[in-house]
Formats: C-alpha cells, sequence, structure tokens
C-alpha cells in the first residue's frame, strides 16, 4: 500500500479512487481524507468523475475479440478468459458516469443558489445605500403619523430622491394577506408600490424612489391585500401619511 499522509500522495491516485480500482485500505485512506475536510483532494476527485463520466458517454464500448482476451489472460498466467470482466468494466464506467452526473447537477444547483444569494444581496445592499442616501440628504422632509397609535412611524421626504416610510407596532398579516405600501395622488386612483412583511418587532421599511413632485402626491398609505390579488385600489387601508 502507499504510503498516504497528505495531498500530495493522494495526487497520482484520483483516477483509480473516481473507478472504484484501489484496494480496500487505500480507499478507507482517502475516505477518512474526504471525511476530515480537504476541499481540495474533493474537488479533485469530482473533476476526475466528470472526466471519466465525458469519457465514458463519448467513447463507445467495443468488445475485443475472444483471442486478445485469451493472449492478456495468459500473460497474467491465467489461459482461460473471464467472461464477465468486459460487462463489470462496463457498469463501472456507467456507475462512475452516474454518480458524476449527480454531483455535476449537486454542484450547479449550489452555484445558481449562491448566484441567487449573491444577487438578493447586492438588490438589499442596493436598497440599504437608497433609504440612507434619502435619509441623509439635505432637503429630506419628515413627517410623523399615528404618534400614540398603532401602528406608528415616520415618512421621510426628498423632493429629488423619493420617499422612506418607517413603521412600526404592525401586527402580523393574517393568513392569506400581504401589506401593501400605495401613493396617493392629488387626483385619480392610488397606485400599488411594494407589498412587505414586517419583522419579528412589527417594524418595517417601505422605500419609493425617485422624484416626487408635492403638487401631485398627497399621502402614502399602507392596506392589507389579499395575496396574489391583482391590485387596483386598497382592500382594506391602515393608515395613510400626509406628505
Amino acid at each position: 500500500m502507499n504510503n498516504l499522509d497528505n495531498c500530495a500522495d493522494f495526487r497520482e491516485l484520483y483516477e483509480l479512487y473516481s473507478l472504484g480500482l484501489l484496494d480496500a485500505s487505500e480507499t478507507e485512506r482517502i475516505d477518512e481524507h474526504l471525511a476530515a475536510g480537504c476541499e481540495q483532494c474533493r474537488a479533485s476527485i469530482e473533476q476526475a468523475l466528470l472526466q471519466n463520466a465525458i469519457l465514458s458517454g463519448t467513447v463507445t464500448l467495443v468488445k475485443p475479440p475472444a483471442h486478445l482476451r485469451q493472449r492478456v489472460l495468459a500473460g497474467f498466467g491465467e489461459a482461460r478468459p473471464r467472461r464477465n470482466w468486459f460487462w463489470a468494466f462496463a457498469l463501472t464506467a456507467a456507475a462512475c458516469f452516474l454518480a458524476a452526473i449527480g454531483l455535476f447537477l449537486q454542484n450547479r444547483e449550489l452555484q445558481t443558489e449562491m448566484a441567487q444569494a449573491t444577487r438578493r444581496n447586492a438588490l438589499e445592499l442596493a436598497r440599504v445605500a437608497d433609504v440612507s442616501r434619502i435619509l441623509q440628504a439635505p432637503g429630506t422632509r419628515l413627517v410623523t403619523f399615528g404618534p400614540g397609535a398603532a401602528p406608528h412611524g415616520s415618512v421621510f421626504v426628498h423632493a429629488k430622491l423619493g420617499i422612506v416610510m418607517v413603521a412600526g407596532t404592525l401586527a402580523p398579516a393574517p393568513a392569506g394577506w400581504n401589506y401593501e405600501t400605495w401613493i396617493v395622488p392629488a387626483s385619480g386612483a392610488p397606485r400599488a408600490v411594494e407589498a412587505f412583511t414586517p419583522d419579528a418587532n412589527g417594524s418595517a421599511i417601505t422605500i419609493i424612489p425617485g422624484a416626487v413632485d408635492p403638487n401631485s402626491v398627497r399621502a402614502v398609505a399602507v392596506s392589507l391585500e389579499p395575496a396574489g390579488a391583482t391590485l387596483q385600489k386598497p382592500t382594506k387601508v391602515l393608515f395613510a401619511a400626509a406628505i
């Protein structure tokens, strides 16, 4: 058995390990090494599995002639050919191919989840930056609503950057309902802006980016709406903050 102590000792055995051709002791040592959390060796073995899968999927298996098998086996002192070795190899290749495909799909799923999480984080960071910009900008007006009542909060209005509403003491929305923020114009129908879910403390922040014309926008309102409904007007208005 090889002296397997570190990653360098395993490097020449990745292909044999991925094909299941190592002896039990070598396989056990590599399994223990991977279980210890060596990501470098795990990645190399996954690559070996993938390469074997590609080869097994693109190379046509040709049954060798009987006389060739006999000559090869005779070289090892075995005159009678073993009839099952070809199919054993084919089954091993197929098993490696399926295992590699499984690992490949798991890796793609993990990459997709990481990409989605990265996009969500990027959007959240951009949202936080927009909120901070409005709250700190010179010329931002503060309007409070519902003091001493539930819910209550503040609305920050900047004529060029937009509106931020900070609400507190909101109860969880009933099952099958969502909170919705609306812009109430001076004339015409209200416009649905953003659905939101309060946190565990009943707090929520809504941002409405873009220029705000005080002559055309009268208030910001919050309502409860049936989940999945097409919103044309508020169903159940909870409060409105005049701006």
